[in-house]
Formats: C-alpha cells, sequence, structure tokens
C-alpha cells in the first residue's frame, strides 16, 4: 500500500471488489511511514500488514509466504470440513 495506491480511483474499486468477492486481503506496505486512511484504511484495519519498508526484502518476503500458507491451512481445514458435513 502507499498513497498512490490508495489516491487511486481505480485501486479502490479493485480492492472493494475483491473484498466484496470474499478475496483474502494481505495488505503490503511499499511506501515508508505510510498508514492507510479513509476506504484503504476502513478495508484493512483488521488485517495482518507486511511492511517492506521496514524488513529487508530478504525477511519480508517469507512473511509474506507465511501469511499465504496460513491462509491455505485455513481454507483447505474448512473445505475438510464442509466435505465431512456432506458425507451422506
Amino acid at each position: 500500500m502507499s498513497k498512490t495506491y490508495m489516491d487511486s480511483g481505480n485501486c479502490e474499486q479493485e480492492a472493494k471488489y475483491a473484498k466484496q468477492c470474499r478475496r483474502t486481503l494481505i495488505p503490503l506496505i511499499v511506501m515508508k511511514e505510510f498508514r492507510p486512511t479513509g476506504w484503504l484504511g476502513f478495508l484493512t484495519a483488521d488485517l495482518k500488514y507486511i511492511d517492506f519498508t521496514r524488513h529487508p526484502f530478504y525477511l519480508a518476503m517469507p512473511m509474506l509466504l507465511e501469511e499465504i500458507e496460513a491462509y491455505r491451512q485455513k481454507k483447505t481445514t474448512a473445505v475438510a470440513a464442509s466435505d465431512q458435513l456432506n458425507i451422506v
């Protein structure tokens, strides 16, 4: 996330659409000392940020991969649970 992203009407529409479609959002801060406000702050307030400006890339990237894997595990568990409920 950056000020440029936050100021873009197209980015706003895309992010809101992703949220509406219940897609997982993993906010990445790419601008030093940036804190989202307005629509972007509202959309990301309850999410864990990965701040690429506070950590070297080689440390921030594994953090991102960890978040993606946590989402995958959560999704796999939910699918497995729903499959068990559909057993006849």
